[in-house]
């Protein structure tokens, strides 16, 4: 059922949820004597009764149960929160106990077997949330019979089992399989709630995304509610024995009551400590109820231009964004996820997103728009300016660190401009040559140096729009020269790092290079003659002979050497591979003489 019925106002919907389970355990199987019953003329009794008895308990519980869903209903709309809160209440409980004795029974010379079934119920007891406790007495009547009949007189005997039952009963709540849907898609996520007192309220409040239709029904459904109740029972067992003697009358007068026997009642016949029930296990059939239909957003996006730099400047990309004006700087009641956000700038650029990047061509005042667009189709627009100006030349050495003293290659990085590229070091001049588009140029350069060294590199350029740039400090370039008249000088791979002392020729070259590939043989003095002009990653080797004769000198002050880790002898040649070749700076004292040695230091590496 629901209650309040005008626009804005609280309304309630209400499960109801009718609990029930049931289990059935042995109480006890107990003999038991009493009684002693001695009865004077006419009847002359004396006897005791005995017998043994049996409780068999089967239980019932029953639990009245609701729960009242409470919300506003100008909430139940597209990007609201809808206010939703869902308290269980127990209405109402009861233990039902059909007890069952059975067993037998000597009394007065008669013996007697009897299975007899009554049922109780015990009152606020059956559904605990989460520990209670109660007790019942029921006095069942197990029989009624005549031991002695003399004709003009007889006795009745009645015979009756008195049962207290305590029960202390634990439960785990009621617990129930939540789902909350709009158009048949989940507005949270399916749930098991689980109640533990009486009345209690659980915070059901939700996001109703605006991805959802307007005019779906918004559904509330509880699965199977359950709960299980588990304990033990105490109980008290009695009897009571009474006899009354009777004459008989002429019929239809009464028979005449002469006197009563007892009662004889024992309140305790049995001393039975507390046993453990078998689970009930209640539940209740699912239900669920349609809350409303989905009402319309009614909100555009609230938005504002973030802070729009001032400092862009043309060729770079300038952050623009958007920013939430609505409450706690919200950018829609449909959140952000499902917003989209279309750019579009005067110079025929596009973009989307929240926050985008846009890079100008030209310096300027640039316009554009922004649109923001909810799940809904509503939008709001937004007109901004971005103020651009032009952008100063960036220029960074982009040189290789040695070079042949034929150099022909890149020198450096322009960043805008429409350069001129002067090239020096040696106090010579020449033109560079420009790449590129979109405010990004390589400037590559060729001069060939007269001697080998460190040189600075300068690299100017004028753009045409009258900005120019100077590399500072200035590239700082290695120039290199292998052995005069080809071929080139030899070092192992392991005398060879950076900053070693090598010996690249001599009589005792074998001793003082290591190689990673093994020892090299004792005739060679370290000069290859081919490649002419060596290579990482190609063989070099010898003329014929222990070795090919080395170039009369003067040496290059810094020499290209190869850094091999192997050498080998084949006949009369002998060869070996070029992993690495490194930049000496050679030593005074060479001479073709294999006793005037070749060293130096090695200053960088080739490759």
């Amino acid at each position: 059922m629901s209650t309040g019925t005008a626009f804005g106002a609280p309304v309630t919907k209400t499960l109801n949820f009718p609990l029930s389970g049931n289990s059935s355990t042995n109480i006890f199987n107990e003999s038991f004597s009493c009684c002693h019953i001695v009865v004077g003329d006419p009847l002359d009794i004396d006897t005791d009764i005995h017998g043994g008895i049996a409780l068999d308990m089967a239980t019932t519980a029953n639990a009245g149960t609701h729960n009242d869903l409470t919300f506003t209903d100008t909430n139940l709309r597209q990007g609201s929160t809808l206010d939703l809160t869902n308290t269980f209440t127990r209405d109402s409980q009861s233990l039902g106990v059909d007890y069952t004795l059975s067993g037998e029974l000597s009394v007065f010379g008669f013996d007697l077997n009897y299975s007899h079934t009554e049922g109780d119920t015990v009152a606020n007891c059956g559904l605990p949330l989460l520990t209670e406790g109660c007790s019942d007495t029921k006095s069942i009547t197990l029989f009624s019979f005549t031991p002695i009949d003399i004709g003009v007189a007889y006795l009745q005997v009645s015979f009756n089992a008195n049962i207290t039952t305590s029960a202390s009963i634990n439960g785990d709540g009621v617990t129930s399989h939540r789902t909350l849907a709009a158009g048949g898609s989940d507005v949270v996520s399916p749930a098991d709630l689980t109640f533990t007192s009486t009345p209690e309220a659980k915070d059901e409040s939700a996001h109703l995304a605006c991805t959802v239709a307007a005019g779906q029904p918004v559904n509330y459904a509880m699965g199977t509610e359950s709960s299980h109740v588990n304990g033990t029972v105490s109980e008290g067992f009695g009897v009571a024995v009474q006899g009354d003697a009777y004459i008989r009358d002429v019929p239809p007068l009464p028979d005449i009551h002469l006197f009563t026997v007892g009662p004889f009642d024992i309140p305790n016949v049995f001393t039975l400590p507390p046993v453990t029930f078998n689970t009930i296990s209640l539940s209740a059939p699912a239900q669920n109820v349609d809350l409303g239909n989905l009402l319309p957003n009614e909100t555009a996006p609230t938005v504002g231009m973030d802070t729009i730099p001032t400092d862009g400047t043309e060729g770079n990309p300038i952050q623009l964004g958007v920013t939430g004006t609505g409450p706690g700087g919200s950018l829609s009641p449909c959140g952000t996820d499902g917003l989209t956000f279309d750019w579009t700038f005067d110079d025929g650029g596009t973009a989307s997103g929240l926050s985008v990047q846009h890079t100008f061509a030209e310096e300027g005042t640039h316009t554009g728009h922004v649109v923001v667009t909810d799940p809904t189709g509503l939008s709001t627009t937004l007109d901004f300016t971005v103020p651009v100006a032009d952008a100063p030349l960036t220029l960074s050495c982009a040189t290789s660190p040695v070079s042949p003293q034929a150099f022909n290659g890149q020198v450096a990085n322009l960043h805008d401009g429409n350069p001129a590229a002067p090239l020096s070091g040696d106090g010579s001049t020449s033109s560079g040559t420009v790449s590129g588009g979109g405010g990004d140029y390589s400037i590559a350069g060729a001069h060939t140096y007269a001697s080998t060294g460190y040189y600075d590199v300068s690299v100017h350029v004028d753009d045409e729009g009258g900005s120019s740039a100077t590399t500072d400090p200035a590239c700082t370039l290695l120039i290199l020269a292998f052995a005069p008249g080809g071929g080139a000088f030899v070092a192992g791979d392991r005398s060879a790092g950076n900053g070693d002392t090598v010996t690249f020729w001599g009589a005792q070259w074998a001793k003082l290079n290591l190689l990673s590939g093994g020892v090299a043989p004792a005739s060679f003095k370290g000069y290859a003659k081919s490649p002419a002009t060596p290579t990482c990653g190609v063989t070099w080797n010898t003329d014929p002979g222990n070795s090919a004769p080395p170039p009369t000198g003067p040496l290059p002050a810094y020499m290209g050497v190869i850094a091999t880790d192997s050498a080998q002898k084949n006949g009369m040649q002998i060869s070996g591979t070029t992993p690495h070749i490194v930049v000496v700076q050679t030593n005074p004292g060479y001479a073709p003489d294999p006793g005037h040695a070749g060293t130096g230091i090695v200053v960088a590496p080739v490759c």
